[in-house]
């Protein structure tokens, strides 16, 4: 089949949209958005208005007035428009692989006696070095499965490792080689049926495809911001954990820091996690790196996630 880009462009709806990025009317046909999307125009204004005005002349007192919160308002801004989750479960900072670490090793100690992580060996590296890491640390075994490398996890592949021993299934939502698109809500649903918990990476589908996070009754997720969410090289990555386990404590994420304490700015002598999501903080978050995400998740919201999807130049 023959595909006519230039008709494809002229009825995409969402054309009209493309002179909003920086560089797209240039020569270069940019197809790396999977690694770094592109700036926003609007976010070069953004950060000098930020230097100029809440850094420039608020100084400190911006943590009392934003900063301090961003974090979580934030999060709920993502759980709106790209992961289908209410809010007061999705929080921003730290890197990716730090909060693969947060999230995997709250999932295992949630589950006691359970010995086993279960991973497929075509995941993302990232997901795979953590999970033998945690596993090493926690003295957990892996049980790798062994997908289609041109596909990706299906239930098919799961069932028959997935049982008593499994503590935690992780699994991507889009395969980063192939680009499968798993079936999240069937994948925790098997998951749920043997007492384990489903942590989703989202990195390859946060802003690119729905996600429906609370619908497919997810445990656990974490999102990079630099790929589809246009957040910049190093932009931090987001996390969430079921309203739930949050309600019941059963996560107690691993790095305790002030950001996530109950009364961060009593200093105490020992500590004591906030309740809800913000114990998933642990330092000072990136304010400047969530500058650009805040930009693109309302152009995402202006053009809804249904019409990305649809979108031939997605």
């Amino acid at each position: 089949m023959t595909l006519d880009a230039a008709a494809l462009d002229a009825g995409d709806p969402l054309a009209a949209l493309r002179d909003r990025f920086v560089g797209a009317d240039g020569p270069v046909v940019y197809l790396d958005g999977n690694s770094l999307g592109r700036p926003l125009r609007a976010t070069a204004e953004r950060v000098r208005a930020f230097v100029e005005q809440e850094w420039g002349t608020r100084l400190i007192r911006g943590w009392d007035e934003r900063w301090f919160d961003l974090p979580l308002t934030l999060g709920d801004r993502i759980g709106k428009v790209v992961a289908g989750a209410a809010p007061g479960q999705v929080a921003v900072g730290d890197s990716t692989t730090v909060l693969l670490y947060k999230l995997v090793r709250a999932a295992v100690a949630a589950r006691p006696g359970r010995c086993e992580i279960v991973v497929d060996r075509d995941n993302f590296p990232t997901d795979r070095y953590v999970v033998e890491g945690v596993a090493a640390e926690c003295g957990l075994s892996v049980h790798w499965v062994e997908a289609d490398p041109d596909g990706g996890v299906s239930v098919d592949d799961l069932a028959p490792v997935v049982g008593a021993d499994t503590a935690l299934v992780v699994v991507s939502h889009v395969a980063y080689r192939s680009g499968h698109l798993a079936d999240v809500a069937a994948l925790a649903r098997l998951a749920h049926d043997a007492g384990a918990w489903i942590l989703v990476d989202l990195c390859h589908s946060a802003g690119s495809v729905p996600v429906e996070l609370d619908a497919w009754e997810v445990d656990v997720a974490v999102g990079c911001t630099y790929k589809y969410l246009n957040g910049g090289p190093g932009s931090p990555a987001f996390g969430y954990v079921a309203a739930r386990h949050l309600a019941d404590g059963s996560f107690e994420q691993p790095v305790q820091g002030w950001m996530g304490a109950a009364d961060p700015f009593t200093m105490g002598p020992s500590y004591t996690p906030a309740t809800g999501i913000r114990r998933l903080l642990s330092g000072t978050p990136p304010i400047v790196g969530m500058l650009g995400l805040e930009d693109m998740l309302d152009l995402v919201a202006e053009a809804g996630i249904d019409a990305v999807r649809a979108s031939p130049w997605r």
